[in-house]
Order: C-alpha cells, then sequence, then structure tokens
C-alpha cells in the first residue's frame, strides 16, 4: 500500500478511478481502522527549500537533514516511552528498506549516535528505552504498521508545506498526534 499509489488512483488501486465511491469507501475504512486503533502519531516534516534557505551554510557541511529530521523523531519517541509506566517498556524501531544499504547505514548510524551520546536537546540516558537496533524491512513484507505509516506520511507533509491548503486526512489525523508536554509534541515541523 503506497500512499502515492491511493492518492494518484494507480496499481492496484486504479479502480479508484472509475468507481469514486468505492475510493471514498476506502478512505472511510481507514479512518474506522485508525479510529479503532488509536495510534499515537509521531512525525518529523522537513521542508527542504526552507532549510537550504535558512541555513545556506549547511549545504557544504556533511549535515543530512534526513539524519536531522530522524533524530528529532527519536526524542519524541524516546519522550512517549519514557511517559510509560513500568521499567520492561522498551521502544523497537521498524524501518522500510529501500534496498540502498548506504541509507540504512546512514540511519543505524544516526541512531547508534543518539543513543551513545544523546542530542543537542537530551542527554543520551533519555534514550535507554530505545531497542539496540533498527530493524529494516523490505516493502513486500507488507508490514502493517508501516503499510499505516505510509498512509498517514502525505498528509503531514501538505499541512507543513502548504498550511493554508485544505486537508481533511491531517485534520482527522490531528487527534492521534503525540501530545507529550504540550499540544501536538509529536509533530516536528522545521525549519519554520
Amino acid at each position: 500500500m503506497h500512499s502515492v499509489d491511493i492518492r494518484f488512483k494507480r496499481g492496484a488501486f486504479v479502480l479508484f478511478h472509475y468507481q469514486p465511491e468505492l475510493y471514498e469507501e476506502f478512505k472511510a475504512s481507514m479512518n474506522t481502522l485508525t479510529n479503532d486503533l488509536r495510534p499515537q502519531l509521531i512525525c518529523s516534516s522537513l521542508d527542504k527549500k526552507k532549510w537550504v534557505e535558512k541555513y545556506p551554510r549547511k549545504i557544504f557541511f556533511s549535515d543530512d537533514p534526513y539524519e536531522q529530521a530522524f533524530e528529532y523523531m527519536l526524542e519524541r519517541y524516546a519522550h512517549f516511552l519514557n511517559s510509560q509506566g513500568g521499567n520492561e517498556v522498551v521502544g523497537k524501531i521498524v524501518i522500510e528498506d529501500r534496498g540502498n544499504s548506504e541509507t540504512n547505514k546512514k540511519l543505524q548510524s544516526a541512531y547508534d549516535a543518539t543513543r551513545n551520546s544523546g542530542t543537542q536537546y537530551f542527554e543520551k540516558d533519555f534514550f535507554n528505552r530505545l531497542y539496540c537496533k533498527l530493524d529494516f524491512n523490505p516493502k513486500h513484507f507488507n508490514i502493517p504498521g508501516l503499510q499505516l505509516s505510509d498512509y498517514f506520511a502525505y498528509p503531514f507533509y501538505v499541512n507543513h508545506k502548504f498550511p493554508k491548503r485544505e486537508n481533511r486526512h491531517y485534520d482527522f489525523l490531528e487527534q492521534f498526534i503525540y501530545p507529550g508536554d504540550r499540544k501536538n509534541y509529536g509533530h516536528k515541523k522545521w525549519p519554520i
């Protein structure tokens, strides 16, 4: 289930072109499923153009905006884990393997650095509840959590990039954003 295939009604979702009522039923079913699951959503939205405009010198350094976005997500996920009762709560992170081992290595390296050294905002102990290794899985494994993550991601992108555009899916998903210590703490938009 690729969000882009659903939105553009292609591949397995081409039928939505010919039966718009089926597309509406599909979205309603997905909303029902989401309501039943009551997920806690955590997202980091990156506007690459604004990032380069705001920090033009960063493009000459080894700073990677995707690694920074990942770090922001880890901070929020660790916050969520730390807010749970009991000492045995451990968070595992499952990532869709893009088939590029270099990308996987970069993510694992950023993950290890966060767990071992902390971040600009949090000491390393803050990340103790994160499982020691990332779990990379190919798309064809059809892991439900990865499928839903892909389906949920685009409305967050639209909300960040075009905040005034109508975005009913984001409006619906907003209730599931991890609140943390303040409203929508689980959605990091940057730069703003």
